[in-house]
């Protein structure tokens, strides 16, 4: 399983690199590209590790992902700036916003696990777990969108192959995530 997951975390940055080399890889939005690529395959391959009982490879990974999130939302924010264009306004940003926030609860609710917290009774560890497949689902609705409707896929020389990448997208979520959400190991 987690060699499935590593190959196909690894699909991610090479269509995340693609997309971006395409576009315009020095650029910011093209470092927003990469970034995000970066993130979607350290959180799959962190879920794997887990799996493994390897919770400290879990956590760096995720901290590596999340200086990787960071950084693209960075360079996405600056390039809209730059550009003077408005922020939030298609439904790649409301899914990418929604996921950001998912992500950064997700790691916050990590940390507190590790140091066994419990709100109202409940262990966090446990809205750790239920909050990562989700925020991964969140994710691939996000890079769906884009996928779907940016210029800079449309644009590029992958554009007769945006619905094979979606649905390899949503073949990470499954392969990443499935087991915790469908209950099986």
């Amino acid at each position: 399983m987690a060699s499935s997951t590593a190959t196909l975390a690894l699909g991610a940055v090479l269509i995340g690199g693609a997309v971006s080399i395409a576009g315009s890889p020095t650029s910011l939005l093209g470092l927003h590209v990469i970034g995000m690529a970066v993130f979607v395959a350290l959180t799959h391959y962190a879920a794997a590790v887990v799996r493994r009982g390897s919770h400290d490879l879990h956590g760096n990974l995720n901290f590596v992902a999340l200086l990787a999130l960071c950084t693209a939302l960075y360079c996405i924010w600056s390039f809209k700036e730059e550009k003077s264009l408005e922020h939030y306004q298609t439904t790649h940003s409301a899914f990418g916003g929604i996921a950001a926030m998912v992500a950064i609860g997700a790691v916050c609710a990590g940390v507190c696990a590790s140091y066994r917290v419990r709100v109202c009774g409940t262990s966090v560890a446990k809205i750790h777990r239920a909050v990562g497949p989700y925020g991964a689902l969140a994710f691939t609705a996000a890079i769906c969108s884009a996928v779907l409707t940016t210029k800079l896929f449309a644009a590029s020389w992958l554009a007769p192959f945006q619905f094979v990448v979606v649905a390899f997208l949503c073949a990470l979520w499954v392969v990443g995530f499935g087991p915790s959400v469908f209950g099986s190991k």
